[in-house]
């Protein structure tokens, strides 16, 4: 399944004030949060969510503090930021240049 990540610079948001849709949920308006990537419908921002959750509070405890989110809003928020991560952080190596490695190597991936 091919993963497409919106370009996220700011001068691709829309300069009439418009939300620019990175992905499902997730929208970036250069009048809202300073043009940070925010929760459709909110002012909240995907770095707020996700700190919250690397500090340990679970979705429930986001969804109590912020209680006009939704599980989608949070779950959409770790959805791009994975796919920021997946589009910035390549492989070290080409897999298909292993291809003269001895049979019994073994090679795992996700």
């Amino acid at each position: 399944m091919a993963t497409h990540v919106a370009n996220t610079s700011l001068n691709h948001s829309d300069t009439n004030g418009a939300d620019s849709v990175l992905a499902p949920g997730i929208v970036r308006n250069p009048q809202r949060m300073s043009g940070r990537a925010t929760l459709q419908g909110t002012r909240i921002t995907v770095a707020t969510v996700l700190r919250r959750l690397a500090a340990g509070r679970i979705i429930d405890d986001v969804l109590v503090d912020y209680p006009h989110l939704t599980r989608q809003h949070i779950l959409g928020a770790i959805t791009y930021a994975a796919q920021l991560v997946e589009a910035n952080d390549p492989p070290l190596f080409d897999i298909a240049s292993l291809t003269d490695l001895p049979p019994e190597t073994i090679i795992v991936t996700d």
